[in-house]
């Protein structure tokens, strides 16, 4: 039976909105962020970076900066903007504490993180990040990533649920690193150190959309015939932390990137869980997308994620609802 709204540890951090059903009612720009589901949008305005401390909960506030967000703290209903300059790190940047109980998590709920449109062009690293944290019905727009992940010598223990990522800011060259342009993900998983199971990053009943924003200076075409050095996904499975990746994906929408889903690096050790996701049919699975991407919706090295190391069940194409598959390399 689905699950109504959002518990944790017996408290509901959600709103009086029963109709929103995790996994079956669809995130949008509407049902989800600050100012949603019988919460008021915040007016007072903070200036600032903001730090949120285990056992506080930060709420109704516009942040004009970034947040420090310890694990067992709490940030809700918030607009968070980050600084009006950039720094190469995330948004919302989810503090470790020594001695970490791998099980203890932030809460990021019913919040909006978005960039101003004056400074979104500059190029926000990502939105959330980096593990130990809880994000439900939360919105992201107008960063390089939406979602950062990296367990380190750890499990990541990661939950996002009932969220919507969209609006990838396609920057070239890269502000960041060393290469022509941005790689883009709604959800860039960076892989762990530690072998851990696919539930430390699970990811439920939100949409991810990886298509650019207006806040780009990359068109959609360049991006599609790689004149800009701009990659796109919404679920990225690489390794600049450590070869291992897992994570559970379940009643999702996924639509947009070159590949909406891509696992190719041979030297990671993959694992994934995929069960009721809505995918868009790419334009390699015989659809016709916007623009042209995705190409193709599930990409998989055969070498980084064999076939016994994936469960792919119940997963369909936006368009037709027949099954969607993976297309292997």
């Amino acid at each position: 039976m689905p699950v109504r709204e959002f518990v944790w540890d017996g408290i509901s951090w959600g709103g009086p909105d029963s109709s929103f059903i995790l996994g079956t009612t669809e995130p949008t720009r509407d049902n989800t962020g600050a100012g949603t589901d019988g919460f008021t949008y915040p007016t007072t305005v903070v200036n600032g970076n903001v730090t949120v401390n285990a056992g506080q909960v930060y709420e109704n506030q516009i942040i004009n900066g970034y947040v420090n967000l310890n694990v067992g703290g709490t940030l809700r209903n918030c607009v968070v903007r980050g600084a009006a300059t950039p720094t190469d790190r995330p948004i919302v940047n989810v503090v470790i504490p020594g001695g970490w109980n791998v099980t203890d998590q932030a809460v990021i709920d019913h919040c909006t993180i978005q960039p101003t449109p004056a400074s979104r062009s500059l190029g926000y690293s990502s939105g959330v990040g980096i593990k130990g944290f809880r994000c439900t019905r939360t919105t992201i727009l107008d960063c390089i990533d939406s979602f950062t992940v990296s367990g380190g010598s750890t499990a990541p223990n990661v939950t996002i649920e009932g969220c919507y990522a969209s609006d990838l800011v396609a920057i070239s060259p890269d502000p960041w690193v060393a290469r022509p342009g941005t790689h883009n993900d709604v959800l860039q998983h960076h892989g762990s150190t530690a072998s851990y199971p696919a539930s430390s990053v699970s990811v439920v009943g939100n949409s991810f959309d990886a298509y650019p924003s207006a806040g780009s200076n990359v068109t959609t075409p360049n991006i599609v015939n790689g004149s800009s050095g701009v990659t796109f996904t919404s679920v990225m499975y690489s390794r600049p932390t450590g070869a291992y990746s897992a994570m559970v994906l379940d009643r999702n929408w996924m639509r947009g990137g070159i590949q909406t889903l891509q696992c190719v690096d041979t030297s990671i050790v993959g694992t994934l869980v995929a069960t009721g996701n809505r995918w868009e049919r790419g334009t390699a699975n015989g659809g016709s997308p916007p623009e042209g991407l995705p190409f193709v919706a599930v990409y998989i090295s055969n070498t980084a994620m064999p076939a016994g190391q994936r469960t792919w069940t119940d997963n369909v194409w936006l368009t037709g609802g027949d099954a969607a598959i993976v297309t292997t390399t």
